[in-house]
């Protein structure tokens, strides 16, 4: 589900063969995905809070790995 309340301040675009626009939400500390023409896709949340910090940073490697940095602490996770 959408979140209408999101503080989006992170972009970053994947390319083919799935390409992506993620954005990251500070106030949850997920990070969404969408189509290049903008249709929603999926929010990625963890399973629990990992860190007291707010989401700094996100990136997904051509091997479709998700990384996410809140503060000092880096988490990955495989996407689907």
């Amino acid at each position: 589900p959408f979140v209408t309340a999101a503080q989006f301040s992170l972009l970053h675009r994947t390319a083919a063969p799935e390409p992506s626009v993620f954005l990251a939400d500070l106030n949850t500390g997920s990070v969404y995905q969408f189509t290049m023409q903008m249709s929603f896709v999926r929010q990625i949340l963890p399973y629990e809070p990992v860190s007291e910090n707010a989401l700094t940073a996100f990136t997904v490697n051509t091997e479709r790995r998700l990384f996410v940095a809140y503060g000092n602490e880096i988490y990955y996770a495989n996407l689907p």
